[in-house]
This record gives C-alpha cells, sequence and structure tokens, in this order.
C-alpha cells in the first residue's frame, strides 16, 4: 500500500496496487481549482488511481485549455476535464457522477433516488451559486489578462455571502442531514 512517486512535479501520488490495474484515469486541471480538487479528493478518499495533468488556463501555449489537444478532450475549455480509458468528459459534477456510478460510491454518490435527488440538488445549487460567485474572485488571480471590472468582482463578493447564507442554512444547519 505504499506510494508511488510521482514522474513529474504536477503529479498526484497513486496507491501502487491499484496503478498496476492497468491505464490509469486523467484529470486534467491545476490544484488552485475547486472543482479540480473535488474530483482529485473524492479519488483520493475513494483510492481510485489517477495522474493529474496540469494545464494552463485559458491558454494556447502546450498543455493549455485552449489548444485542440485539450479542446478534445473537453469542448469547452474548462477544468477539470478527465479522460479514462479514452472515455473523455468535461465538468466536475459530471466527472463526480460518472465515477461515484462506476465505482460504485454509495456513501458519496447514494443509489435510492431521493437520497441521490438530493446530492444532485446541492450539485446543481453549486455549480450556479458558488462556483459562479467565485470566477469573478478567483479567475482575476489564475487567468492571464482578466478582463473583470470592479463591479463584477463586487458582485461575485455578494453572490459568495449569499451562497455561504444558503448553505449554512440548507445544508450545514442544525436540522440538516446531508453535511
Amino acid at each position: 500500500e505504499g506510494l508511488q512517486e510521482p514522474e513529474r512535479g504536477e503529479d498526484l501520488l497513486v496507491p501502487l496496487q491499484e496503478h498496476r490495474m492497468g491505464s490509469i484515469l486523467k484529470i486534467y486541471g491545476m490544484p488552485l481549482s475547486q472543482p479540480v480538487r473535488a474530483v482529485a479528493w473524492s479519488c483520493l478518499i475513494k483510492r481510485v488511481p489517477f495522474k493529474l495533468e496540469a494545464v494552463k488556463l485559458a491558454s494556447k501555449e502546450p498543455r493549455g485549455t485552449r489548444t485542440m489537444e485539450f479542446l478534445r478532450i473537453n469542448p469547452s475549455g474548462l477544468i477539470p476535464a478527465m479522460d479514462d480509458n479514452g472515455f473523455q468528459l468535461g465538468e466536475s459534477m459530471a466527472i463526480l457522477s460518472y465515477l461515484g456510478d462506476k465505482y460504485p460510491w454509495k456513501d458519496l454518490y447514494p443509489t435510492d433516488p431521493q437520497t441521490r435527488a438530493k446530492v444532485l440538488m446541492y450539485f446543481h445549487y453549486h455549480h450556479r451559486a458558488a462556483r459562479e460567485a467565485t470566477v469573478g474572485l478567483i479567475a482575476p488571480i489564475t487567468v492571464p489578462n482578466p478582463d473583470f471590472t470592479p463591479e463584477y468582482i463586487s458582485v461575485s463578493l455578494k453572490r459568495m455571502a449569499l451562497a455561504f447564507k444558503a448553505i449554512d442554512k440548507l445544508w450545514l444547519g442544525d436540522e440538516s442531514q446531508y453535511l
């Protein structure tokens, strides 16, 4: 159950015994990205071997998310993206749903329709509210030559405050059964 040293600095460690199983899941992204971390941490927790392929956001340079090579993997040019033995997919929630069904991660991605619906409710809420709000806060730091106005960043801060308030009430509150 030892860990294999990465071949390159951007690769995460992979459990040796599972690495011997054959082709390995590739996750394209960068560790600063919350959606990339959600996929990577889920794989680490569930001991699914993967290799993190570091990419350059919004770049046409080699390993950039605007190169034809990357756009064949994820036509939106966004991270994370994955390649599972030739099956390619983008969007963290789609990737997590796919992996949850494939392995099956019943504790993270329940099979009961009502319980799964609650997970999906959070997935969609998170994507629309929390993630959308963070774009104005994180992208100016990570994307080359961002074109975000101070007004856009201010709106992002307000959206983030609303998202935190909803998460506190709906998922973390005293009567919550989810988190």
